[in-house]
């Protein structure tokens, strides 16, 4: 498991916010830290650079949200519950952070030789996350490496760092807004699987659709695992999809909103949010 095997630094966030600090650093060293274009000697390289630092980033700053929202204190408390971080991180993150860690050895090897305390502190400033998240979307330039993907057939590259780019906006949203206890609480039970969506919507007291834009805006998805149905609770779907057809007789019904769901729903997959222009 992650924490298993990255144990010797994982529960030091300190050690965490040093490895997000040099990866910014090698970035600008390099002159990737803020270019209008990309030139094509150094495209492959300078999109390689930056897909490994808002990785890993995204990453760190995940594991620390996690073990804030986990309430763990201590690293031997972290340790203890990695099963329960692994799969925030993953969700929070939709990395693979052993990928990540692997792609970021040299930046991480040093800090493997740290063995913190199993009684020190592990509870990390949340507003400390949020400003180096910050400051590395500040100096990204996320259109300028969509570009060069484009221009230089890198689109892989391009893509992996869209996702950490758009995964660090989210963890910026969801970690910036006062009094958001409910919509952390409420958003991780549903990533988890915990509470459905109907759930989350009457905890947040908004339609369905609302529910569903926002927990996307702030990153609050779930995996393939969290989609899949249990055999029981899918025989329990399928009863109650038959007994509503046949109470029906089999005649087509039209409800206004569940045309409403249908097309937001299908714009969704285009990118557009189309909820400003239906009625409620």
């Amino acid at each position: 498991m992650m924490l298993e095997q990255t144990h010797e630094w994982f529960g030091e966030h300190r050690a965490q916010a040093r490895a997000i600090a040099e990866s910014e650093f090698e970035l600008r060293r390099l002159g990737f830290d803020a270019p209008d274009q990309i030139a094509q000697s150094h495209a492959q390289e300078a999109l390689s650079q930056w897909a490994r630092a808002l990785e890993l980033t995204l990453v760190c700053s995940a594991i620390q949200e996690a073990v804030a929202l986990l309430g763990l204190r201590t690293v031997a408390e972290v340790i203890r519950q990695h099963d329960r971080v692994d799969a925030f991180v993953r969700i929070l993150s939709r990395l693979d952070p052993l990928r990540v860690f692997e792609d970021n050895r040299a930046v991480l090897e040093p800090l493997r030789r740290l063995q913190p305390h199993a009684d020190g502190p592990a509870s990390p400033d949340m507003d400390l996350v949020v400003q180096a998240a910050r400051s590395l979307l500040e100096h990204c330039p996320m259109a300028a490496l969509e570009r060069a993907g484009h221009d230089h057939s890198l689109a892989e590259l391009a893509h992996r760092c869209r996702v950490a780019y758009d995964g660090l906006v989210a963890l910026v949203a969801r970690n910036s807004q006062p009094g958001a206890e409910a919509l952390r609480t409420a958003g991780h039970a549903y990533a988890e699987g915990r509470l459905s969506i109907d759930e989350v919507a009457s905890v947040l007291a908004l339609p369905v659709p609302d529910a569903i834009a926002l927990l996307e805006e702030q990153g609050y998805r779930r995996s393939i695992e969290g989609l899949r149905l249990t055999d029981e609770a899918r025989q329990v779907r399928l009863a109650a999809i038959r007994a509503e057809r046949l109470a029906r007789g089999g005649m087509p019904v039209v409800r206004p909103d569940l045309v409403r769901r249908e097309v937001i729903a299908s714009q969704r997959i285009e990118d557009v949010d189309a909820r400003p222009w239906l009625k409620t």
